[in-house]
């Protein structure tokens, strides 16, 4: 006597390959709020140079101006590109908030900066 064994059934096609998702809007956001970073130490040392070899004036004024100047535009840019991306649904998230706190901490320091210097111009 033999019994009827059904053959085993085949195996499935393989998933179809899908890439990773991304989320470019957060991938700028972090670049820009990396280069808010990058900015910042290079105005540093520019003007820790400039003191050193040249003494204050106005080289060291102009560079605070673009050094401020280039801060505040990446940092706000790095803020808002990353909060849009943020609220995309089912995008990836990291790389939008680090994006996102390093944008806003460059607009936080700019405006401590600003009303610094209106605080030591004032006296």
């Amino acid at each position: 006597m033999s019994h009827y064994q059904p053959d085993p059934p085949l195996p499935q096609a393989p998933e179809p390959y899908q890439p990773a998702a991304r989320n470019t809007l957060g991938v700028v956001s972090f670049a820009a709020g990396l280069a808010t970073v990058l900015v910042s130490m290079m105005q540093s040392l520019v003007q820790i140079l400039l003191v050193r070899f040249a003494g204050s004036g106005i080289p060291y004024t102009l560079v605070n101006i673009a050094g401020m100047s280039l801060v505040g535009i990446l940092g706000a840019a790095a803020l808002v590109l990353g909060i849009v991306a943020l609220l995309r649904r089912g995008a990836p998230k990291g790389l939008a908030g680090a994006g996102t706190a390093l944008g806003g901490q460059a607009v936080f320091f700019l405006l401590l900066n600003l009303v610094e210097n209106a605080v030591i111009s004032w006296r």
